[in-house]
């Protein structure tokens, strides 16, 4: 995860114009990007919800922050199975047929990684595993995130399938009400696993 804020030399010509108390405006969103060393091709413009940076002193506290997290974690799977009573109830019948599995890893109580994958079955094994598919949630009123990239590698056995995920969290924080600047990316890395015992409605 790299946040450079060093100053560029162009910027630091304008040191006088900008300072911690900088109102920050939609005129001077660029300025006080570069003046940061923030690419201004990462600002967004779109509606901010929440909590934003409206002064260069918000935004530097912002990136501090933001600095202090891992750039790559290792994800600890907090919950994990079918979807409750309609999955069991709809395949309680059969000897056979698809489920739903869910995981779900909390990533330093900032933000959820939701995992999502289906499960074919027979007789009590696995047959086949798809569709694996992640998303990220999260409660936090200051940052927003977002899933940049995600490799999703599942395999099975008749007992177990796995899950192999690697997905790249941008974070992103609202400037004023113009729209969202990203200060820093991560990493997480999960291994998740849904057991046939366990797993298949029974």
């Amino acid at each position: 995860m790299v946040f450079a804020l060093v100053v560029p030399g162009y910027a630091q010509e304008k040191e006088t114009s900008i300072s911690s108390e900088t109102v920050i405006t939609e005129d001077n969103i660029s300025e006080v990007l570069e003046y940061l060393g923030i690419d201004p091709n990462n600002f967004i413009k779109t509606d901010v919800a929440g909590t934003s940076a409206r002064t260069v002193g918000d935004l530097e506290k912002a990136i501090k922050q933001a600095k202090k997290l891992p750039s790559e974690v290792n994800g600890k799977v907090k919950s994990k199975g079918f979807n409750g009573t309609a999955s069991k109830s709809v395949a309680s019948a059969a000897s056979s047929g698809t489920v739903m599995l869910y995981a779900t890893v909390n990533v330093g109580g900032s933000y959820t990684i939701e995992y999502e994958v289906a499960g074919q079955y027979a007789n009590g094994k696995w047959t086949g595993a798809s569709s694996a598919t992640a998303t990220v949630d999260s409660n936090s009123i200051i940052y927003t995130y977002k899933i940049a990239s995600k490799e999703l590698k599942l395999s099975y056995t008749s007992s177990t399938i796995t899950l192999k995920a690697k997905v790249v969290v941008d974070i992103y924080i609202g400037v004023g009400d113009y729209g969202l600047v990203k200060i820093g990316s991560q990493t997480i890395n999960s291994t998740v696993n849904w057991y046939a015992s366990t797993d298949i409605p029974k």
